[in-house]
């Protein structure tokens, strides 16, 4: 994940152009819903525009933002003027804060991992999470030769080494979540998903 630094500079627009915007369509849709004031973890929220919308909303009570590329940090930064409590932490899940958090939101980030590798984040996020919480999952909804393109190109950029999308909802069902809200983008490419712990 760090090689995500040589494509944060145009990282925005890449990923409006390649989706007509629906990828932050899919990551904003159910946000208005999510529980006001809550603390919040961000992992991989890469150049910020997510924080900006979960306090736009009265979302964030107080926030621990967790992302591994040094320049998508540098940028969340720059766009942060919010007067809510936010941690930065450059880093991934092995450095989150020892608390838990009401929400749990990771967008398009755990396509980033293999199975085992999900396995172990999945693992580390639910112990950081609150029984009563919820946890907001965008991110691919299948693996296809588009999926597997975009891999090939974060291959060649040094961003990625995965090949193919992880079943996420498999990890989540083992975990004993249940889905509260979904929502397909895309021609059913991309998915939003509420989750809540059983």
């Amino acid at each position: 994940m760090p090689g995500f630094d040589r494509i944060a500079p145009f990282y925005d627009l890449l990923a409006t152009v390649f989706s007509f915007n629906t990828i932050w369509r899919s990551q904003s849709h159910f946000i208005p819903g999510l529980k006001k004031n809550s603390s919040v973890l961000i992992l991989g929220g890469g150049t910020g525009k997510i924080l900006e919308e979960l306090d736009r909303q009265d979302v964030v009570g107080s926030c621990v933002y967790v992302e591994l590329s040094a320049k998508m940090m540098e940028r969340t930064k720059k766009r942060w003027s919010g007067e809510r409590r936010v941690v930065f932490i450059h880093g991934s899940v092995e450095n989150i804060p020892n608390e838990r958090f009401d929400i749990i939101i990771t967008p398009y980030v755990l396509d980033c991992f293999d199975e085992n590798e999900l396995d172990k984040v999945m693992n580390a996020l639910r112990d950081h999470h609150s029984p009563s919480g919820q946890w907001l999952l965008t991110d691919f909804a299948k693996d296809n030769l588009i999926t597997r393109t975009l891999y090939f190109f974060f291959r060649i950029t040094g961003s990625l080494k995965v090949k193919r999308l992880p079943e996420f909802e498999k990890q989540f069902t083992r975990l004993g979540y249940k889905v509260e809200r979904e929502k397909y983008f895309f021609f059913r490419q991309l998915v939003a998903r509420v989750y809540s712990r059983q």
